[in-house]
């Protein structure tokens, strides 16, 4: 009997190993760690290559098993590793040569990064261009309006130039990948970036299995923005509506035995989005948190999965 999604391509211990090969035919070792509380399983995997483990660069997982939660951390590495956010962004500028040659000759950072001979010669891709403004706005001028809510190009040129401080001759571009376009594009980077940070990103086994992963991306970040912006209460769903799924217990036990309250949203805004809010209240600490999850296999059986 198939244990795992039905919209995965893989079983989770499967996902494991190939994310596993695919990192060892990189030289990229991992490290993980796991812990369970109750049935409720988490894990940590880091970078352990060359004593890299003491900077703690990697990722968390979760899941409602042990394996779950594995593959989730390991998902969620190479989300970040493919997208180029495994290490701040900004902070990676500061490998660079572009960087390192701003700084004065008797700078002890300089000295050390050109004797090791680990300067970067790029940012995030060793093909990344510089384009002037008005070539990028020429291939992206409608996208960026919408981006920085802009009503015509002038108005764009006031913000990138005024508010934003670029340098018009010297607008970064990394290649990515269309599938819109089914081929490579030049993408401003930065300017994205500071525009909506990430949108979010998936990995999957398949193109086909990460597609549908970014779309639930999209429809919780859709959500969030609707309720957070519109100041909706999203209506609330009873406890018990889930007495026949498999968290069932779990929520339970959060309430009765660890003093939690949880509150369960219908953030479907009336759409028939897949996508629900849960809010834990820790009354002893005195804290809270709201998270969005969204999942295609659209029951609520799937919640927290």
């Amino acid at each position: 009997m198939k244990k795992y999604k039905e919209y995965k391509d893989a079983t989770p211990e499967r996902t494991i190993n190939l994310i596993r090969s695919i990192l060892t035919d990189l030289d990229i070792l991992l490290l993980d760690s796991n812990a369970n509380c109750d049935n409720i399983f988490a894990c940590r995997v880091i970078l352990g290559n060359h004593d890299l483990a003491k900077l703690g660069i990697g990722m968390n997982g979760k899941g409602s098993t042990f394996e779950y939660a594995l593959a989730s951390g390991y998902a969620e590495f190479m989300e970040k590793i493919q997208n180029r956010f495994l290490c701040d962004y900004i902070h990676t500028f500061y490998g660079t040569k572009e960087f390192v040659n701003t700084l004065p000759p008797d700078s002890m950072y300089k000295k050390k990064i050109y004797k090791e001979n680990v300067a970067l010669d790029f940012r995030y891709d060793e093909r990344e261009e510089y384009w002037t403004l008005e070539k990028v706005l020429t291939s992206f001028g409608s996208e960026l309006m919408l981006l920085y809510h802009a009503n015509n190009i002038e108005e764009l040129k006031s913000i990138l130039i005024d508010v934003i401080k670029i340098e018009e001759s010297h607008i970064l571009m990394i290649p990515c990948f269309s599938k819109r376009d089914n081929d490579e594009v030049f993408v401003p980077i930065d300017l994205i970036l500071h525009a909506i940070g990430s949108n979010g990103m998936t990995a999957g086994n398949s193109e086909s299995e990460a597609l549908l992963h970014g779309f639930c991306e999209i429809f919780e970040r859709y959500a969030l923005k609707n309720i957070y912006y519109g100041e909706l209460t999203p209506p609330t769903i009873p406890i018990d509506e889930f007495s026949d799924t498999p968290v069932y217990e779990k929520i339970k036990y959060l309430i009765e035995k660890k003093g939690y309250e949880i509150i369960i949203k219908d953030c479907s805004l009336g759409k028939g989005l897949p996508v629900y809010g849960t809010i834990i209240i820790d009354k002893q600490n005195h804290l809270y948190n709201f998270k969005l999850g969204s999942d295609f296999v659209h029951s609520r059986r799937s919640l927290f999965e």
